[in-house]
């Protein structure tokens, strides 16, 4: 059974230093999603079109949420191939 973990992270991207925890949002998270390999693997949008691509290799058929890259960037986090599900 093939089970990727998608986690799409938006956050913060200022250009200077801050004081605090970085801003995050989850855009969506869940199993069975089309990565990129059964390796674990981290992909970085930090433009609309990066962002369509990445989501359309992942999400295909579905709208990806608006993001603002003048302020955010989107992170996708995959846990790789796991034998079971219940991987959250």
């Amino acid at each position: 059974m093939k089970a990727v973990m998608l986690l799409v992270l938006a956050g913060a991207c200022a250009m200077t230093p801050t004081t605090g925890p970085l801003p995050i949002r989850v855009l969506q998270s869940g199993s069975y999603a089309a990565g990129p390999g059964s390796a674990p693997a981290i992909e970085v949008a930090t433009d609309e079109e990066r962002y369509r691509v990445l989501w359309q290799s992942v999400m295909a058929g579905k709208v990806p949420p608006p993001v603002d890259f003048t302020k955010e960037s989107v992170v996708l986090l995959f846990l790789g191939e796991r034998p079971t599900g219940g991987y959250a």
